[in-house]
């Protein structure tokens, strides 16, 4: 196993990325989630990857506050499918109809915070990826470039 002393991320190992912990508040928990920082082994993490989580870690609360907002967005606006996919017996389980942002607690985990290769430091995408009900095969993400989220939909759309 490849282990890796940054300065900036801690201890990391390699798993398909440099892999880490981060902690994070999501839906009002406290949360150490993974850490995946995208290149390939041997490779050096790129000053953009570096920029990128800088200024989502100075911007965390503000970030996350943002996507808990779009994922309950995204969510209302699939649910009534998904519960029709689902059908009767198993709607309610995997996609009960929520009024409340915090009501996505029982629905999402939150489980890495990706940062995308990167060598320029224009360019800072960073993803949350989850585990989710209503997509358990393909998970939820949301994909930040420059701080604003451009996409929230299944992972597959963002790695």
């Amino acid at each position: 196993m490849t282990i890796l002393f940054d300065d900036m991320f801690g201890v990391l190992t390699f798993n398909y990325g440099w892999i880490g912990r981060y902690p994070i508040c999501f839906l009002n928990e406290d949360l150490a989630i993974e850490l995946c920082i995208s290149c390939d082994e041997g490779d050096a993490i790129g000053q953009g990857q570096r920029e990128a989580f800088l200024r989502f870690d100075a911007n965390k609360d503000t970030l996350i506050s943002r996507a808990e907002v779009a994922i309950f967005n995204h969510y209302q606006s699939i649910c009534m499918e998904r519960r029709a996919q689902f059908g009767v017996e198993s709607a309610d389980e995997f996609a009960p109809l929520i009024t409340e942002i915090i009501q996505l607690k029982s629905l999402v985990h939150v489980v890495t915070l990706m940062i995308k290769r990167s060598n320029d430091i224009e360019d800072r995408v960073v993803a949350l990826l989850f585990d989710c009900s209503w997509e358990p095969e393909l998970g939820l993400a949301v994909q930040f470039e420059s701080e604003i989220i451009e996409l929230v939909g299944i992972q597959d759309l963002v790695l």
